[in-house]
C-alpha cells in the first residue's frame, strides 16, 4: 500500500494559536491523497465520489450496497484534522477559493466492484516499486513542488523541512521551540500531538515508515540498508520527544540541543539515501 500511495515524504509544521501551540509531522507522500492513490494503482476498478451533499452521499452508499459492491467511506470535517492549519496558511497566501472549498464538510466514498462478495486482488508490478522510490527520492530532495502547496509553506517539506525543523529547536526567536514551547502547558499539548503523529498510523508509522519503505527499495532492486538505519534514527527522535513530554523535570534546554543534533543526523542520512536511490533507479 505504501508503494501504491506514492511512498514516503516529510512535512513538519508548527502553528501558534491563542491558547495552544501545535506540532504536526507527516511521513508519507504528502499532500498526495493516499487512499485515492492506492485505489487507483491497485487496479480494482474503484470509482470515487466526493461531495458536500449528505443526501448524494447517502444515495451513492445505498446504490453501492444494493449492487453488492464493497464500500469505503469517510467524512472530512474541517477543524478536526491538519487541514485547518494548512487552510490558515493558504488564506495568508491569498488562496481564498481553495480555502473556502476546504471549509466545507466533505463526504468521500469509494465503490469497489465485487463478484460474489470478493474483490479482484490487486496486481503490483515491479515498476510500481521503482516509481515509488524515484518519486520519494525527488520529494525528499525537494526536486518536486508539493501539489497545491504555496511556496511559503513548501519549505516545511522534504530534507529542507527536516533541517528547518532542526534549526527551529534552538532558535531563540519567537519562531523557535525555546519560546514556542517554553510554557509547560503549551509544550504538553504540542508534544502530545507530535507523539500521535510519530507513533500513529494515520500520517506515518514506526520509524517514520522508513522500515516499510526499505522493503519497497529492496523490491525495486536497490540497497535498503540506509532506510533501515534511518528508521532507527527516527525511533531515537521519537524516544527523545516521549521523554520531553512525559518527564517535566528533565532539562528542556538539554533536550533542544539533543533534538537539533539528532534531526541534522536524520537530514544528512535522508539526503544521502535519497540520492543513492535516485541514482540506482535512473
Amino acid at each position: 500500500m505504501l508503494a501504491l500511495g506514492g511512498g514516503i515524504g516529510f512535512m513538519a509544521a508548527t502553528f501558534n494559536y491563542a491558547d495552544i501551540t501545535t506540532l504536526t509531522f507527516v511521513f508519507r507522500a504528502h499532500p498526495v491523497p493516499f487512499v485515492d492513490a492506492v485505489l487507483e494503482g491497485s487496479g480494482v476498478g474503484a470509482s470515487v465520489i466526493t461531495t458536500t451533499s449528505a443526501a448524494k452521499a447517502h444515495r451513492e452508499l445505498g446504490a453501492a450496497l444494493e449492487a453488492g459492491e464493497r464500500v469505503l467511506g469517510y467524512v472530512l470535517v474541517p477543524g478536526e484534522n491538519w487541514g485547518e492549519a494548512v487552510l490558515r496558511e493558504l488564506t495568508a497566501d491569498n488562496k481564498l477559493e481553495l480555502a473556502k472549498a476546504t471549509k466545507k464538510k466533505q463526504y468521500w466514498l469509494a465503490r469497489i466492484p465485487a463478484q460474489d462478495g470478493a474483490v479482484k486482488p490487486p496486481t503490483i508490478a515491479n515498476e510500481t516499486y521503482a516509481a515509488a522510490t524515484r518519486e520519494s527520492a525527488l520529494r525528499m530532495l525537494n526536486k518536486t513542488q508539493p501539489e497545491g502547496v504555496p511556496a511559503s509553506f513548501a519549505k516545511n517539506f522534504g530534507v529542507s523541512g527536516i533541517r528547518k525543523l532542526a534549526d527551529a529547536t534552538t532558535d531563540g526567536s519567537a519562531r523557535g521551540w525555546a519560546k514556542l514551547f517554553a510554557d509547560p502547558s503549551r509544550r504538553a499539548v504540542g508534544f502530545e500531538m507530535a507523539q500521535k503523529f510519530l507513533t500513529g498510523t494515520a500520517h506515518g508509522g514506526r520509524g517514520g515508515l522508513r522500515y516499510q519503505f526499505a522493503e519497497i527499495v529492496e523490491r525495486s532492486g536497490a540497497d535498503p540498508s540506509a532506510y533501515r538505519n534511518i528508521g532507527a534514527l527516527w525511533e531515537e527522535f521519537t524516544d527523545l520527544m516521549t521523554t520531553a513530554h512525559t518527564d517535566p523535570a528533565s532539562s528542556y534546554s538539554e533536550f533542544l540541543n539533543t533534538a537539533r543534533t539528532q534531526l541534522h543526523r536524520i537530514a544528512d542520512a535522508e539526503e544521502a539515501a535519497a540520492l543513492a536511490v535516485s541514482e540506482a533507479n535512473n
